[in-house]
């Protein structure tokens, strides 16, 4: 394996652990990504659903990106 198979894991490693982060915190992840554009950022703050709705993009991320991570060390060992 090259060194870019391992950068390539490396990428999804940590894509996968911050993805889980966002599963487990999405309001934290909002503040984060998002809050900080608003003056007064709890008027601007998703529903309970929209944060939800940004959980399962994080469990899809971290699903795709560990797939991602898997394929990489099967193809290229």
């Amino acid at each position: 394996m090259g060194v870019l198979g391992i950068c390539l894991i490396g990428v999804a490693i940590i894509g996968a652990v911050l993805s889980v982060d966002l599963i487990r915190r999405p309001e934290d992840s909002w503040g984060l990504q998002e809050g900080w554009k608003w003056q007064d950022p709890d008027a601007n703050r998703p529903s309970r659903s929209g944060m939800r709705f940004r959980a399962i993009q994080g469990l899809l991320a971290a699903l795709v990106l560990a797939g991602a991570g898997v394929w990489i060390i099967v193809k290229y060992s």
